[in-house]
């Protein structure tokens, strides 16, 4: 490397980018996609010489040189050293968001902050007061979408293990694919939901209890009567939680974002 170019990224944080294949079976030489270059490229200027950070999403992370920019638009890249392979906070227990669909900027701004305050999966749900409906044909597409969406939040927070994302399914659908294992806490309104920290302060001493912890958040105005009762009918009651969120009436994506930090914060999670 240039001497000089090392002069010239010295005190800089050094970009993270992101690559599809598992660092973990590298071989000293790694590739980044066209999509990745022109960023690294044209956008943050980087060139043959400079470093970087590189992360496979996988929880891994490496520092690289630049060693070519390839005529298909792919950058080669040699591995300096590996900086992390875990998690600096893994979760005590897998936490699977499952919000209603909101409208579409709205769902991926939830994409953004499932992937910032590390939950392991955002399965979104079609509610009966569903804000938007997804033709079956762009469904694949917009998880595509938000897969990308959790790459770029992953790379500006550095939390290295990037959310999966499953496609949108049906409420019902979506209940029934939990196992007696599977915890499961609806926050939805009512006379006779526990407050949030009365619910959190005894689910705390049972997280080993559970294989994971899935969260509903409904949409506006909230899930309908008849979805609770499916709910809690489907499992019988068992293992599941209709939580309240106080006497203030919040919009469906402050209460995702406040679940969420709640959770990570008071270390339920």
């Amino acid at each position: 490397m240039d001497p000089r170019q090392n002069h010239k990224q010295q005190g800089r944080r050094l970009r993270r980018f992101y690559i599809p294949r598992p660092l973990s079976q590298a071989q000293g030489i790694i590739f980044i996609e066209p999509g990745e270059t022109r960023h690294l490229r044209d956008i943050i200027r980087l060139g043959v010489g400079d470093r970087c950070l590189v992360t496979d999403g996988q929880g891994w992370e490496a520092e690289a040189e630049i060693c070519e920019f390839l005529r298909d638009g792919r950058t080669r890249l040699a591995i300096l050293g590996i900086k992390r392979k875990v998690e600096a906070r893994p979760n005590k227990i897998f936490l699977r968001m499952m919000p209603a669909l909101l409208q579409k900027g709205k769902n991926d701004l939830l994409v953004e902050k499932a992937q910032e305050l590390g939950a392991d999966e955002f399965f979104p749900i079609f509610s009966d007061r569903c804000e938007v409906k997804i033709p079956g044909d762009r469904i694949s597409k917009t998880a595509d979408r938000w897969r990308r969406i959790a790459v770029e939040a992953s790379k500006q927070s550095g939390v290295l293990k990037t959310v999966k994302i499953t496609e949108p399914k049906m409420f019902a659908r979506a209940v029934e694919s939990l196992g007696p294992e599977d915890a499961l806490v609806i926050f939805h309104p009512g006379p006779d939901s526990p407050a949030f920290m009365k619910w959190a302060e005894a689910f705390r001493v049972r997280t080993n209890d559970f294989k994971s912890l899935n969260v509903l958040i409904g949409p506006e105005g909230g899930f309908t009567d008849e979805e609770i009762g499916r709910a809690l009918s489907c499992r019988a009651g068992e293992n599941t939680w209709v939580v309240g969120l106080g006497d203030t009436v919040l919009k469906a994506d402050t209460a995702f974002v406040g679940v969420l930090s709640a959770l990570r914060f008071l270390e339920i999670i």
